[in-house]
């Protein structure tokens, strides 16, 4: 019981938190960069590639001062749903740490498997969408 009240004031925190937000699509020389902002703050961005019908995700960045705040399940979030739209069959990437304050590798790999992503043994990570 005290998990499920705790999840849901997270819930309920992180979606009034993050009602200000506001996604910019734009072109990349790798393919594209969606910019995430909230209350007309810039506070990261991921930049997509694509190869066939598979997207990869190339970099995730979230400011140090909005780290831990659920920015980047936003982020990945709206990358997975733009390959849903775009009816893509995979997502592939590799997860890097950040930079020396960043999450670790192995941090790395339970945030992304949190969305469907596999290890797939060589050092990459894959989402299937169909």
């Amino acid at each position: 019981m005290k998990n499920f009240i705790k999840n849901t004031l997270i819930n309920h925190l992180l979606f009034e938190n993050h009602s200000n937000n506001k996604f910019v699509f734009s072109k990349s020389p790798n393919g594209e960069l969606i910019t995430l902002y909230s209350n007309d703050q810039m506070v990261g961005d991921i930049e997509l590639g694509y190869l066939g019908d598979t997207m990869e995700i190339l970099q995730l960045d979230i400011l140090s001062k909005f780290r831990g705040k659920g920015f980047a399940k936003l982020l990945m979030d709206r990358a997975i749903k733009h390959a849903n739209k775009k009816r893509l069959s995979n997502i592939i990437l590799e997860p890097e740490p950040m930079d020396i304050n960043g999450i670790d590798k192995a941090g790395l790999y339970n945030f992304y498997s949190k969305f469907g992503f596999i290890d797939t043994n060589d050092g990459n990570m894959n989402l299937k969408l169909k």
